[in-house]
């Protein structure tokens, strides 16, 4: 479909600053489908109750009263500062329309933890009980420990929740993140529809279909493993199979993606191909798809989708 392709590693990627991420539509363009998200809605719990899991840490493997594991999504765990217990709401519960969790412990704060090398943006719905609302902060360190920024915000307590949300786009990405609610309560803010995750770049696709085009990346870890796939429409496709089952792409559906290439995202993450295109290929879509090194989380990472011009 596309012709010869020949690879010319080159050039750098740039960096930016961590900083918040003020709405989550941002958070939703900077990660696309490479999201993770986590609406805690798998603890079977009933309508207008709320259950003490005992136990204060919580993560894809935990079993918390006789429920589990996979209560939440991988690559990210939640913590009770205080070392005491997590609680899950119900549906309706104090007047909120969904499932959440807070921290149960004895000090107004919820940790989430994420494994190295990090993610590189973040997001969650902060909410408070109704007649509950509050002036709260966020935190943000590294994988290595290293502070990255702080901000406050205000819940008005109640079904409307207030976004926190941070990026950090470097190698080395967020590690742990502290959401601090209101001085002197027990319980800590209450969190739902959490969204990470890690970015494998940005493809750019220049020249003109049919006939030469250029295929450009940047931003992806370097030195590693990645394939080019093709598909005539975007989508929701989740690999079935191989080294990045179960990576979410932004092409689909499943049976009309196309491996088209097979190389490297070389030495600094960046790098090019060039290609003779014929009519078929023209505003179709491409994306890359990235293996990350051994014990990352997740396994696997996806650019942007790019349409082939």
């Amino acid at each position: 479909m596309l012709g010869a392709l020949i690879v010319a590693c080159g050039g750098c990627s740039a960096s930016a600053l961590g900083q918040q991420i003020p709405t989550r539509p941002q958070l939703d363009a900077i990660l696309g489908s490479n999201q993770i998200l986590e609406d805690f809605e798998s603890f079977v719990i009933a309508p207008n109750s709320a259950a003490n899991l005992n136990v204060s840490s919580l993560d894809s493997t935990t079993i918390a009263n006789t429920q589990g594991p996979g209560l939440v999504e991988p690559c990210c765990k939640y913590v009770d500062p205080s070392g005491v217990q997590l609680q899950w709401n119900g549906n309706g519960f104090q007047t909120l329309n969904t499932k959440t969790i807070l921290g149960n412990g004895s000090i107004p704060m919820i940790e989430i933890y994420y494994p190295s090398p990090g993610v590189h943006a973040m997001g969650v719905d902060v909410l408070g009980f109704n007649g509950f609302g509050y002036a709260g902060a966020a935190a943000f360190w590294d994988t290595n420990g290293n502070f990255l920024g702080s901000f406050p915000f205000t819940v008005a307590g109640g079904p409307v929740p207030t976004f926190v949300g941070w990026q950090n786009p470097g190698p080395v990405g967020i590690g742990m993140v502290q959401i601090r609610g209101s001085a002197g309560w027990s319980w800590s803010p209450i969190i739902d529809n959490h969204g990470y995750g890690r970015t494998g770049g940005q493809l750019r696709i220049t020249g003109t279909c049919p006939g030469p085009i250029q295929i450009s990346w940047a931003g992806a870890t370097p030195t590693r493993p990645m394939a080019l796939l093709f598909c005539p429409t975007t989508g929701n496709c989740t690999v079935p199979s191989g080294p990045c089952s179960g990576t979410k792409l932004g092409l689909g559906p499943c049976g009309g993606v196309i491996n088209v290439f097979n190389g490297n995202t070389g030495a600094l993450g960046s790098g090019n191909l060039n290609a003779n295109v014929g009519p078929g290929a023209c505003l179709r879509y491409l994306q890359m798809i990235v293996i990350e090194p051994p014990g990352n989380c997740p396994s696997c990472s996806t650019t942007n989708v790019a349409q082939i011009p």
